[in-house]
């Protein structure tokens, strides 16, 4: 729902907040490595998840992240602080995923409710605006085209296609904002399609 979007996009900003803090504590190093939280979250998720807990995005293993742990080192972080960061993290981490899932089982709305909310407006420079309540979220024209498209091939429910979009583009801002450069090339999605059936 938008609700967790928001929140989930939330909780990240505070894990951000906190590796930040945490490696400008350090002596030996003065900023987080580039893109670490995000690399964090995605090696993470790899793991099978079998908790109530677990959430897409932000991992509730609990664990140590051995990769973030090599790239604080990389940094030149000495090895017994950037295992306690790592811990710290992974604790935050998992805190932030409990705080989403209570807020999923205390929010009693359906999805439905939410279509009257979601917005589009559309700007004059190719762009259209998501917005939900004070959340703007925006994309360019094309890929809104591409994406709508895509969703109505195969079948889904129109009416929900804005809630849908917002939570979709909120993750994206999530992980990495605009012009994002994590995307994969069209060969890779076709294998996903062809070997795990992911069509959108």
């Amino acid at each position: 729902t938008p609700e967790i979007a928001v929140l989930r996009d939330k909780q990240v900003k505070n894990l951000l907040a906190t590796l930040r803090q945490l490696c400008t504590r350090s002596n030996s190093i003065s900023k987080e490595p580039g893109n670490a939280l995000t690399r964090f979250f995605f090696l993470s998720n790899l793991v099978p998840k079998h908790g109530e807990t677990d959430d897409p995005l932000i991992p509730s293993n609990g664990g140590m992240d051995s990769c973030l742990h090599r790239e604080l080192l990389k940094a030149g972080m000495d090895p017994s602080e950037s295992e306690s960061t790592c811990k710290q993290l992974s604790d935050a981490a998992t805190e932030a995923a409990k705080a989403i899932w209570e807020a999923r089982t205390q929010n009693r709305r359906r999805v439905e409710s939410y279509i009257p909310e979601v917005v589009e407006k559309e700007m004059l420079n190719r762009q259209v605006q998501i917005i939900w309540r004070d959340t703007t979220l925006v994309i360019n024209r094309e890929h809104y085209l591409k994406i709508k498209k895509l969703y109505d091939e195969q079948g889904h429910d129109s009416q929900l296609f804005l809630v849908r979009l917002f939570c979709l583009l909120q993750r994206y801002e999530s992980i990495g904002g605009a012009g994002y450069q994590a995307a994969i090339p069209s060969s890779a999605f076709r294998t996903l399609q062809e070997n795990f059936s992911v069509a959108h």
